[in-house]
């Protein structure tokens, strides 16, 4: 290198001299090492991904784009999030997701690692239509005044006076859902509220009402006519094609009545037949036709016969006595020249009977 190597340097003064040898030698110099630059710490507060398991997002998830629809089934009550971010060191939280009803909005907090920057991802749910409807509502025994319809919930019913107690048929059309019902005993007379209340597992609930109008008590005596034709004006049939116990029999009270009347009728029919036979075999009459027979025979006299081994003699009339007649009967010839009915031969047959013989 330049300047290596040796050097004499002479000096003189007065005459006198001195020498110096200067040697210069290559030097290898270290630099005093320097502190390490600080540490740079990440600024990126964004995901690279999302992923819903339980649920679809309403477009592709992009890192910039921070609002997001989730559709979820109606039975789901917390998402499934599976975020990963872009800088691993940034950090990042989930807000409320626990019972999430439609509408609820769901947010994922991205915080850089230096903590300066911050992104905020939003997740609105959107639940699917959830099925509360009744597939059939009826009244045991009576009819609804509307026709039946899911979409419909306010109904109408008149039951009578007699009755205070009903029961429903009510059915929905998701199997899973429950179906509660209020208001069924004890009900006044006038107006009463049936609730029919559809729920489901997360809470959601469909109501149906019936307004039930129990009749006033009424005196079919003095007016029948009229319970007859109100309860022909509720003749209605049911959603299942099923008509009510009060609209075909028009009313419990009518048909007591009618039953009974029926029985006082029947039991007049036996009365009345009994009567009959009795008249025919009373005696009364008997006695008139054994006074009848008797006349006969003493208009006709009896020849009572001798022995062969006798001599004839002369026939004597004898006297009738009333306890040696023998009961007769009347034929004519028209009762033999027809065909006999049943009745009629049986009541032949009567007439000879032991008392008769």
């Amino acid at each position: 290198a330049q300047g290596v190597g040796t050097a004499t340097i002479t000096a003189t003064v007065d005459g006198k001299s001195a020498t110096c040898i200067v040697t210069v030698e290559e030097k290898h110099i270290t630099p005093t090492p320097s502190e390490e630059p600080p540490e740079v710490k990440g600024t990126d507060a964004t995901l690279k991904s999302l992923v819903i398991n339980n649920g679809s997002l309403d477009k592709s998830f992009q890192s910039d784009i921070l609002e997001y629809t989730v559709t979820i089934s109606s039975t789901v009550t917390s998402l499934d999030i599976k975020p990963e971010l872009n800088d691993s060191k940034a950090s990042y939280q989930i807000s409320q997701n626990r019972n999430i009803k439609n509408g609820d909005i769901i947010q994922i907090i991205v915080t850089s690692e230096d903590k300066a920057n911050t992104n905020i991802y939003k997740l609105t749910i959107v639940k699917d239509e959830v099925n509360l409807n009744l597939k059939s509502l009826e009244i045991n025994g009576y009819a609804l005044n509307e026709t039946f319809s899911k979409d419909r919930t306010s109904y109408t019913a008149v039951i009578p006076y007699e009755i205070q107690t009903i029961s429903l048929i009510a059915k929905a059309e998701e199997e899973e859902n429950k179906v509660n019902i209020t208001g069924l005993t004890n009900l006044k007379v006038g107006e009463n509220l049936v609730t029919i209340t559809v729920s489901d597992a997360s809470g959601n609930t469909k109501i149906y009402q019936i307004t039930v109008t129990r009749e006033e008590e009424k005196s079919i005596v003095e007016n029948p006519t009229s319970i007859i034709t109100s309860n022909n004006t509720n003749n209605h049939p049911t959603s299942s094609g099923t008509v009510g116990l009060g609209s075909n029999s028009h009313d419990d009270g009518f048909l007591k009545y009618l039953i009974v009347s029926i029985a006082c009728f029947i039991l007049l029919t036996i009365g009345g037949i009994g009567i009959y036979f009795y008249m025919k075999t009373s005696p009364k009459k008997m006695r008139k036709e054994l006074k009848e027979a008797k006349e006969k025979l003493e208009s006709s006299p009896i020849v009572e016969v001798s022995d062969s081994q006798k001599e004839p003699e002369e026939a004597v009339e004898q006297p009738v006595v009333e306890d040696d007649l023998i009961e007769t009967k009347e034929f004519h010839a028209e009762d033999f020249q027809q065909p006999v009915s049943e009745e009629k031969k049986e009541e032949l047959e009567n007439l000879f009977d032991e008392e008769d013989v």
